[in-house]
């Protein structure tokens, strides 16, 4: 009787948290006729993005969450590996160039998002504008140690 009732409690609270997960999954802004969309950013700046996203720029944190998603979309790497640890990644990912934070080698690769992960104060969010001719979306926390 315990364990039916164990079971009965999880799928319930599971069917709850999924539906509060989807909760948040709507849609920033409206599609435009043109094939984009305008997102807001953690950092409160509105901007319009491609409707499809092929090319994304990412930092160190950013690099880890893009080539967990979608390692063809990366069109940089922001580490450099050891021998080592160079066979536990694709050949693709690897043979992409090295760039980390030069606004000049970033437009150079000419992405149509740049993913930034730091922290949201001032200076953070005056950087992301110099670099608003690609959108750059900022977020909050998730690289700190």
């Amino acid at each position: 009787m315990v364990f039916r009732f164990r079971n009965t409690f999880f799928a319930v609270l599971l069917l709850i948290l999924s539906a509060f997960s989807l909760n948040g999954c709507t849609q920033e802004g409206p599609d435009r006729s043109d094939g984009s969309r305008v997102v807001t950013d953690m950092a409160g700046r509105t901007m319009e993005l491609p409707a499809v996203i092929g090319k994304v720029y990412v930092n160190r944190p950013g690099s880890i969450l893009m080539y967990a998603i979608d390692p063809s979309m990366i069109v940089n790497r922001s580490f450099r590996y050891t021998p080592e640890a160079q066979h536990f990644f694709r050949k693709e990912y690897l043979a992409l160039p090295y760039v980390e934070n030069s606004p000049e080698e970033i437009m150079k690769l000419s992405p149509d998002l740049i993913l930034t992960f730091y922290d949201i104060n001032d200076q953070s969010i005056d950087q992301a504008e110099r670099l608003s001719q690609k959108p750059a979306c900022g977020l909050h926390g998730l690289a700190q140690a």
